[in-house]
C-alpha cells in the first residue's frame, strides 16, 4: 500500500434514532467532499446506513 493511494475527505454526519425504539438502532446520514478529487469521480459522497458504526 502506498501513501499516495490513500483518499481523504471532509464532511458532516447526522445520527437519528427513535427515543422509544427497543433496538436503539440509529440511521446515519453522512455527506463528504474529497480533498484530493480525481477527474471523472463525483464531487460529493452521500451515505445513508442503519446501525452503529462501532
Amino acid at each position: 500500500m502506498k501513501l499516495a493511494d490513500l483518499k481523504s475527505s471532509v464532511g458532516m454526519g447526522l445520527r437519528v434514532a427513535p427515543s422509544r425504539s427497543g433496538s436503539n438502532s440509529p440511521v446515519r446520514i453522512d455527506v463528504a467532499f474529497p480533498l484530493n478529487r480525481q477527474a471523472g469521480r463525483p464531487a460529493w459522497s452521500l451515505s445513508i446506513l442503519a446501525g452503529q458504526a462501532f
